[in-house]
């Protein structure tokens, strides 16, 4: 199943209309479910303490778990060439510097950006500091609560522009986004057929990458997140091994112990996603 997770009920409603959804009477949280019972709509209210709440308290009552997607869908600021809809790759808390990477092992057609959360609305001064960042303010209270309960490839995010930076609350009228989801329909639910029509047995063939797990001295966690990075690499017509080989190059790899592969893994991730 397919649970939506949306901030106010204005970005929600271009998808309660194309699916048909009906108000489910769920409390304390409002929600809407399709008529097949595939898509749950759960509203989460501003914020990321909202979002956080509103994922444990729904992971918990639905019993929610790895045979399920949860999506944070909701719009968000972007600088003068952003547009349109935006699969997240990264995540940052703006006030604790806290990340989180979403696994990228499925081709959803969407583009990819990072996002930043705030505890505010965007000003113009952040949307033209940084033309490949998104912000929002749902999103990483999303990731911490969704990580407790779902596997990571399970835990997806989608973003739609809404506006360049308002500089107060007056400028984002309910209008404004629910024209911005609308827009971008078509987009966002190719994206969730895309989760729908993956079982849990669909898992994607996975890379062999026992050559660079032993140039980083991976522990099994880093060879998962190694093998997690391949794929992203693959659904996103990367190549991992020309990235790996100039820092090869560059002396940064073969580690010498654990502790430099896990910085060259990080490096590593950075390149992909910068």
């Amino acid at each position: 199943m397919i649970y939506i997770f949306t901030a106010l009920f204005c970005e929600a409603e271009p998808l309660i209309d194309k699916y048909d959804m009906k108000p489910d009477g769920g409390y304390p949280f409002g929600g809407f479910v399709s008529p097949d019972g595939r898509i749950r709509i759960i509203l989460t209210g501003v914020g990321k303490t909202g979002a956080a709440a509103a994922v444990s308290y729904s992971c918990e009552k639905y019993g929610i778990g790895a045979n399920d997607f949860v999506i944070n869908i909701g719009t968000s600021a972007g600088g003068a060439a952003r547009h349109g809809a935006y699969l997240i790759n990264k995540v940052t808390d703006k006030d604790t510097g806290r990340t989180y990477y979403p696994d990228m092992l499925y081709n959803t057609g969407l583009r990819e950006s990072a996002v930043t959360t705030l505890s505010g609305i965007a000003g113009q001064d952040l949307t033209s500091s940084d033309d490949d960042m998104l912000w929002e303010m749902e999103a990483s209270g999303f990731c911490d609560a969704a990580r407790l309960f779902m596997p990571p490839h399970k835990v997806q995010l989608i973003k739609a522009v809404s506006d360049g930076g308002a500089e107060n609350g007056e400028e984002l009228t309910e209008e404004i986004l629910v024209t911005t989801v609308r827009d971008s329909l078509d987009d966002i639910t190719s994206a969730i057929e895309v989760f729908m029509g993956i079982g849990e047995e669909e898992q994607p063939e996975m890379p062999d990458v026992r050559e660079y797990a032993e140039d980083l001295k991976c522990s099994e966690t880093m060879r998962q997140d190694l093998i997690k990075l391949f794929v992203y690499c693959r659904n996103s017509g990367r190549e991992p091994e020309r990235i790996l080989d100039d820092m090869r190059s560059e002396g940064i790899i073969t580690a010498s112990d654990r502790r430099s592969g896990k910085e060259a893994l990080n490096e590593f991730k950075r390149r992909l996603l910068q």
